[in-house]
């Protein structure tokens, strides 16, 4: 009997949950600062990365790799139906967790930004990340993206002063 919960637990998946935050912040040029933030625990699932051997070297330099060539297809970005292509820049560690840097670039700034979120899409793990998301003439929105959450559009404000200016113009010329 202590061989079959010993073999049970050994087979049973050690982490199958997490929690993470990310941001996404579009500025007036189409550009959109990403910053990731991930547990260490859920580098293996991501990158088949493990932070606990003794000498991480090997490993940050996996998870760099790992990083470079994936996150482009785990993460994209569309604006008014372009892509907006994602370029990662760099991980940074913190205490048990590291921040992913990245940036996508639209063409200009759309008038509506999807994401699509692909993190631990073809994996066990379950990730959910509280997202928030800014932009220049609205205030800041909080979503959260997984695996079953995987889309949200973004409807882009508009300023307010170019119209406020061009109906200032309609009653001086009327």
């Amino acid at each position: 009997m202590l061989a079959l919960f010993v073999a049970l637990t050994l087979l049973a998946p050690a982490h199958s949950r997490s929690e993470g935050k990310s941001s996404f912040s579009l500025d007036e040029a189409g550009r959109v600062a990403i910053s990731i933030q991930l547990s260490d625990a859920d580098l293996p699932e991501l990158c088949n990365v493990d932070f606990t051997v003794p000498d991480r070297t090997r490993a940050e330099a996996e998870l760099s790799r790992c990083l470079e060539q994936g996150l482009a297809g785990w993460l994209r970005l569309n604006g008014d139906g372009h892509p907006c292509p994602v370029a990662y820049l760099r991980w940074r560690p913190r205490e048990r967790t590291i921040t992913v840097e990245a940036e996508a670039r639209c063409a200009a700034m759309p008038r509506q930004l999807v994401l699509d979120w692909g993190l631990f899409a073809g994996g066990a793990l379950d990730n959910v990340s509280v997202a928030l998301l800014e932009q220049p003439h609205a205030k800041p929105r909080m979503v959260l993206l997984s695996k079953r959450s995987s889309r949200f559009v973004l409807e882009v404000a508009r300023p307010w002063w170019p119209l406020a200016v061009g109906a200032g113009a309609l009653l001086l010329l009327a």
